[in-house]
């Protein structure tokens, strides 16, 4: 937090805050429950799957006011939409299954944010990669949370807000 307070102090100081995009992203949350036949890694419950976004759009001196909160699930697809429209390249990541939203709008526009009802992949690689276990996944949509392991686990979000006991 004191790394990143300074790195934005100076940004100000010498002029270069207001015009650049600034794009901060956690890659793992802080798994602080100690859920059974667990390892974070592999982890897919909330505590680890959701993570801190923080992107700062350029401004003009005359913009007005811009949205500061996008109170919605987004992925890392959609950063990095969002990404490719700052840069002006072509993406190719339409699925009629998990539609992928730019951010780009919704930082200045709140009729332009990403739907709440909208299906989310999730998964984790980190096994495959170290050919120790396939790659993990579940499904987020609404208030149903299904991870699919040798079990299937489902949750309901609205009456299990943990992900302690699945249906």
């Amino acid at each position: 937090d004191i790394q990143l307070f300074k790195l934005i102090r100076h940004l100000k100081n010498v002029d270069r805050w207001r015009e650049h995009v600034f794009i901060l992203a956690g890659l793992n949350g802080r798994a602080t429950l100690s859920r059974p036949n667990e390892i974070p890694p592999t982890n897919l419950h909330a505590e680890n799957t959701q993570v801190t976004l923080f992107i700062k759009a350029p401004k003009r001196l005359r913009d007005t006011s811009l949205n500061w909160t996008i109170d919605r699930n987004v992925t890392l697809v959609d950063v990095g939409r969002t990404l490719a429209e700052w840069l002006h390249l072509k993406t190719n990541t339409e699925s009629p299954d998990f539609p992928v939203f730019s951010l780009r709008e919704s930082l200045s526009d709140t009729e332009k944010l990403p739907p709440y009802e909208r299906s989310l992949l999730i998964e984790s690689g980190w096994g495959a990669r170290r050919n120790a276990s396939p790659i993990r996944a579940a499904l987020l949509s609404n208030q149903d949370y299904l991870i699919f392991d040798r079990k299937p686990r489902y949750y309901n979000l609205l009456t299990d807000r943990f992900e302690l006991n699945p249906l």
